[in-house]
């Protein structure tokens, strides 16, 4: 496109989607893009993978297509949206982590108005929460 001012190329819609599915997974888990793209296996990195795939694959995307949005091979995608290995692994992640907190539903809808308010995770949210609490007492 020589000669094309940059500006005035206009993106499908399906990118920007599918940047929106990275950057949420990447502020659920806490992942900046230098670690989401990086060769780490820590747990909360490939659980944040995992989570694009699964919604990728759900929006009808090819394991191909998916694993060069991650710059992984499709057969790591397909390991990725295995649910023996989903299951087991978040569980473990899970255990670890101590990262699940019950919300109620009445509370559940407001905390994610303010995350995305705010440009953070209910997880954010919650543990900050939870700290100004345990400071205060």
């Amino acid at each position: 496109m020589i000669g094309m001012d940059q500006t005035s190329v206009a993106f499908p819609p399906h990118v920007s989607e599918t940047r929106e599915i990275v950057r949420a997974a990447m502020r659920k888990f806490l992942v900046d893009s230098s670690e989401f793209f990086s060769i780490s296996r820590e747990q909360h990195i490939v659980a944040a993978r995992r989570e694009v795939a699964l919604r990728l694959k759900d929006r009808g995307y090819s394991l191909a297509r998916i694993g060069r949005i991650l710059a992984r091979h499709r057969s790591t995608v397909k390991v990725y949206l295995s649910d023996d290995m989903r299951s087991a692994k978040q569980a473990r992640y899970i255990a670890k982590s101590g990262r699940v907190v019950r919300i109620k539903p009445q509370y559940f809808e407001g905390l994610q108005r303010l995350a995305e308010l705010t440009g953070t995770s209910i997880e954010a949210i919650v543990n900050q929460a939870v700290s100004d609490t345990l400071e205060a007492s």
